[in-house]
């Protein structure tokens, strides 16, 4: 398959500049699920409702260490509570529990703080693909606090 694509390439290739070639090269020689890994999907929260607010920005982004993660930007906030966690969901556009509970999930475990920038690991296990948002979830009561659409 190299043998292909640099049969195919090089010629395309004398014809660019330098930058283009390297970008039309990493285009055609890696398998889409590398290129996806490279970029992010990116949304914003929005609350359950007027008693669990939610807002700020948040992030799926490859890791320095190999691997993606959630990444909660520098403006998110959402009301503290008991046992808040971070999930990550195949419900798209959840704005309910039972939307939220009726959905596959992973738990990216026990939210670090009620605000501010953080990071969440997902596991190598998860599949990426299926993720359509991050979820803040009441383990403890079962409660929906907010969620931000990354598909």
């Amino acid at each position: 398959m190299l043998k292909l694509i640099r049969t195919i390439a090089a010629p395309v290739l004398l014809a660019t500049t330098a930058s283009t070639a390297t970008l039309g090269l990493a285009f055609v020689g890696l398998p889409s699920a590398a290129v996806a890994a490279e970029a992010s999907s990116a949304g914003e929260f929005r609350g359950a409702d007027s008693s669990h607010p939610a807002s700020g920005n948040v992030e799926i982004v490859k890791l320095k260490g190999g691997g993606l993660g959630v990444k909660l930007k520098s403006n998110f906030k959402v009301r503290g509570g008991p046992d808040l966690r971070v999930w990550l969901s195949e419900a798209r556009n959840p704005r309910n529990g039972r939307a939220v509970r009726q959905a596959g999930y992973v738990d990216l475990g026990r939210l670090k703080s009620s605000s501010g920038e953080q990071i969440y690991r997902i596991p190598a296990s998860a599949n990426v693909t299926d993720a359509k948002s991050v979820v803040i979830w009441c383990r403890a009561f079962g409660v929906f606090f907010g969620s931000a659409t990354v598909a």
